[in-house]
């Protein structure tokens, strides 16, 4: 099932495996390497967050908007960096303890929220029931289409800005509306 940490450990799987669509890990690596892509994707406790730098010049623009339809399109799940996502997570939350540090502040956070599991990183023992299927869908339902907010900042032709958007964004299928 989903639960607490889903959405985290779905942004780590997504991120550990690389590929999306038709694109291996590889070719998703070289096509980003070619058009100077760099990309990242986190999740905290509202949001998940893919922040795409990419040159200007050279059609880069349209390469990082190609590359965000992809992701948002057909985001690939692979089983096995699941578990590689989910182990770390959980080697952190086992870990707490060995810090004096981060033992002190999980206690203060207990304290403080109670059972209330949003702010806290989730002990190891909700984590090992995470499922691919429950963690797919959480995240899913964060990279749904009308949950999308768009913050491009850079010397931009608007035109070709708005084309773009249409082009990449306004074609993504949206099979369901969004859990409310």
């Amino acid at each position: 099932p989903g639960g607490v940490g889903a959405v985290a450990v779905g942004t780590r799987t997504l991120s550990e495996g690389g590929a999306v669509g038709n694109w291996s890990r590889e070719q998703v690596e070289a096509f980003c390497i070619a058009n100077l892509i760099q990309s990242v994707m986190d999740s905290n406790d509202e949001f998940l967050v893919l922040d795409v730098h990419f040159a200007a010049t050279n059609g880069g623009l349209q390469c990082a908007f190609e590359l965000l339809h992809q992701v948002l399109q057909a985001p690939r799940w692979e089983p096995a960096a699941f578990e590689r996502s989910k182990l770390a997570f959980i080697n952190t939350g086992q870990s707490v303890g060995k810090s004096l540090e981060r033992a002190s502040s999980s206690k203060i956070m207990e304290a403080m929220l109670g059972p209330d599991m949003r702010f806290r990183d989730p002990p190891p023992e909700m984590l090992e029931q995470l499922t691919l299927d429950g963690v797919r869908a959480a995240l899913e339902a964060q990279l749904h289409p009308t949950n999308l907010e768009l913050n491009v900042a850079g010397d931009f032709d608007p035109e070709e800005l708005e084309a773009l958007v249409l082009r990449y964004l306004g074609t993504i299928s949206s099979p369901q509306p969004p859990p409310s």
